[in-house]
C-alpha cells in the first residue's frame, strides 16, 4: 500500500478486501488513496455465498501461486525467517 500511497499522483485508488460480500467490501470496508468518488454499487452483490473461492484467481489456480504459497510454507516449517 506504501507504493501506492507515494505513487498515485493525481489518480484516486480505491484499496478494498475480496470477500463474499462485495458491496461491504467497496463501501463499508474500502478506502481511497486521493479524491473520493461516488461509486456504482448496483452491480455489486451483496453476498456471493459459500462457494466462492476468493483467495486466489481463477487462472491462478494450480500454477505459480500455488507453487509460491508452497514455497512460502517450506520457508516457516524449516525454521527461516522470510522476513
Amino acid at each position: 500500500m506504501s507504493w501506492f500511497m507515494l505513487n498515485h499522483g493525481n489518480l484516486s485508488i480505491l484499496l478494498h478486501p475480496l470477500t463474499r460480500f462485495e458491496v461491504l467490501d467497496h463501501t463499508e470496508r474500502s478506502m481511497f488513496l486521493g479524491p473520493r468518488y461516488p461509486l456504482d454499487i448496483s452491480v455489486l452483490s451483496e453476498d456471493l455465498g459459500d462457494e466462492v473461492d476468493l483467495c486466489l484467481p481463477i487462472e491462478m489456480h494450480g500454477t505459480i501461486a500455488t507453487q509460491l504459497v508452497q514455497s512460502h510454507n517450506d520457508v516457516e516449517t524449516s525454521g527461516l525467517s522470510t522476513e
